[in-house]
């Protein structure tokens, strides 16, 4: 096995103190307040100091220094010019020097872990650094003695100094000391805390960190459940679920529920419920377990208030496996009623509508779900055989037919196949109606109806089919998505900037592909360096995912920075079989206007071919 990459950095890392109360009192204002900060102080402060930023991470950042000079030189820039702003916003800052594993362009370890811990006992406004840090950066900055402190999961104290001013005068100093036969590195890096052992799957954007109701509506967060039947192949069984609990609370209208993708980076990882309160910004877990055996299942629930950790609510099932469904149900009735939901018995009827009866065909769907959450055309084949044969045997097993609707937009989306592009088009609408017609209130159905409709150039159908998803799940950060792609296709940019940002609410751990929608949805607006950011995270975190690509390369142009959008249009030519302007926007979704000829003379302008 290859050593991992281990480097010596300035770590740094900052988030907005009282971030949750300001955005209760203005959502809106504090996040566009949030963006133009990170858009004009902190990016380009890492610059101009010789760092970068790695990521940002809702109300914060991280962010990589060769020295410990740089990293401090940098935090206070970023302090005094919040200051000279006038800004509501106020960062908390940590930093730490030492040995990182560096890896596809992140950080991982203690060096990481130091940083973040004591970003979090920093004061509002100021920088607090370790002893690694002062030692290298005495002879520039003042520093005042803050103590030794024991921080969270670090084994040993921690001693601590605080940033007491500007930078002293440059002096002259002698050349660096020679440790066998090399010049002693004096730098390190800057990193953010990744949420519960995220690692390299943490994902950037900015997002709130809330723990207050939404509107008055208790927020829960539906942990993975864990799969206690000793074989890891049945992880996609209490996987399944856990998405059905979590997809019937999401129907009461009186909770707001954190999406699938945000929960699932907690499986298998060892759990701090504070940490996913903050994280997550909800009041209340719903964590669980799973075993099966034979035809017997034993899952145990409890129902716990992040604050302190205090457990609300518990129960075991002890049921037959042909129970599974009234165990699901009977789990999101009891934990609705105890957060005090006012819920009428035909939505309850509506949300908790069992999805088939045939334990067979549901065992191949719960499969087909665990491989459908990538891009990847391998496994997207492997989860569309296992749904063919959920409604082979059950053929109004709406969910799975909705799933190979899904399939069939995807592989048009992503044009995987383009001389199929039409027939693959008239499969997935029979296959969207069909699950319509077996269960006319299914969200997803609604949504794939819209994204089918989209290629198939009806703009304004598209849009009040997914719309219509949105309002059977409003808490389903999918479906806001979704309704932002097209209104984005139909040239209506700033509600998709809205309704992504609601989406980065709703999942604060999105997928890659999120990020694309929304600098797509800004790029068009003009705002090409608010663009860039998303679109280097979503290229970095799946760089065969190609609209990031292109997307990049028409900011890039517009920029009129040359290199960077050539560059951009090689790593498009590598992910896609788009290989000219006409070949991209032939097809005719981006309807006619200023938006689509501002895609066009970018694609131009970077390189790519008009035919």
């Amino acid at each position: 096995m290859d050593e991992p990459d281990r480097r010596l950095l300035a770590i740094v890392c900052a988030d907005i103190a009282g971030y949750s109360r300001l955005m209760s009192e203005d959502e809106d204002g504090t996040f566009a307040r949030l963006r133009s900060l990170l858009a004009d102080v902190v990016t380009p402060s890492a610059a101009r100091h010789h760092g970068r930023i790695v990521k940002t991470m809702g109300d914060g950042f991280l962010a990589e220094f060769g020295s410990a000079i740089q990293a401090v030189g940098f935090a206070v820039e970023v302090q005094r010019r919040c200051k000279e702003m006038g800004s509501p916003l106020c960062f908390r800052i940590g930093i730490h020097a030492g040995d990182v594993i560096w890896t596809n362009g992140d950080v991982f370890g203690d060096g990481v872990n130091i940083a973040a811990r004591l970003q979090e006992v920093a004061e509002p406004g100021g920088i607090l650094v370790s002893r690694h840090v002062r030692d290298h950066a005495r002879d520039r900055f003042p520093f005042e003695e803050a103590g030794e402190r024991r921080l969270k999961n670090i084994s040993r104290p921690v001693r601590t100094f605080r940033v007491a001013g500007q930078p002293r005068p440059r002096r002259h100093s002698p050349p660096a000391r020679l440790l066998k036969g090399r010049a002693l590195p004096i730098g390190l890096a800057m990193v953010l805390l990744l949420v519960t052992g995220l690692a390299a799957f943490f994902l950037s954007g900015p997002f709130p960190w809330r723990q207050e109701p939404q509107g008055g509506r208790p927020t829960i967060a539906v942990l993975p459940f864990a799969n206690r039947s000793g074989d890891p192949e049945q992880d996609y069984f209490s996987d399944g679920l856990t998405e059905n609990v979590l997809t019937a609370l999401a129907r009461f209208p009186h909770l707001f529920v954190v999406s699938r993708n945000s929960t699932f980076s907690y499986k298998g990882k060892v759990i701090d419920l504070t940490e996913v309160g903050r994280t997550l910004g909800v009041r209340y877990a719903l964590e669980g377990s799973v075993q099966k055996a034979g035809d017997q299942i034993r899952v145990s629930a409890q129902l716990s208030d992040t604050r302190g950790g205090a457990q609300i609510w518990a129960e075991r099932y002890d049921r037959p496996l042909q129970e599974i469904f009234a165990i699901q149900d009977e789990i999101a009735e009891r934990i609705a009623a105890r957060l005090g939901a006012t819920i009428q018995r035909a939505e309850v009827a509506a949300g908790l509508r069992k999805p088939t009866t045939d334990l067979t065909a549901y065992d191949y769907y719960l499969r087909g779900r665990s491989l459908r959450q990538t891009n990847r055309r391998d496994k997207a084949i492997e989860a569309r055989t296992l749904f063919e044969k959920a409604v082979e045997l059950d053929p109004l097993f709406a969910p799975a037919i909705a799933e190979l609707a899904f399939s069939d937009y995807r592989e048009v989306a992503l044009r995987w196949d383009p001389p199929s592009r039409e027939k693959v088009l008239e499969r997935g609408l029979s296959y969207a109606e069909r699950a319509l017609a077996a269960e006319p209130s299914l969200p997803l159905a609604h949504m794939v109806m819209g994204d089918l409709l989209l290629r198939r150039l009806s703009h304004d159908e598209a849009i009040r089919w997914a719309r219509r998803a949105v309002e059977l799940n409003p808490s389903e950060a999918e479906y806001h998505a979704g309704l932002a792609n097209i209104l984005t296709f139909a040239g209506q940019v700033e509600e998709a900037v809205s309704l992504m940002r609601r989406a980065f609410v709703l999942d604060p751990l999105h997928p890659p592909n999120y990020d694309m929608y929304l600098a797509r949805a800004l790029l068009l607006d003009r705002r090409f360096d608010e663009a860039l950011p998303h679109l280097r995270d979503c290229a970095r975190r799946a760089p065969d995912y190609w609209p990031c690509h292109l997307f990049s390369a028409v900011a890039y142009a517009h920029l009129g920075r040359a290199a960077e959008a050539r560059s951009a249009i090689e790593d498009l030519r590598r992910n896609s079989t788009v290989r000219s302007i006409g070949g991209f926007l032939g097809t005719g979704e981006y309807l006619p206007g200023p938006h689509r000829d501002l895609i066009q003379e970018g694609l131009a302008n970077a390189g790519l071919p008009m035919d």
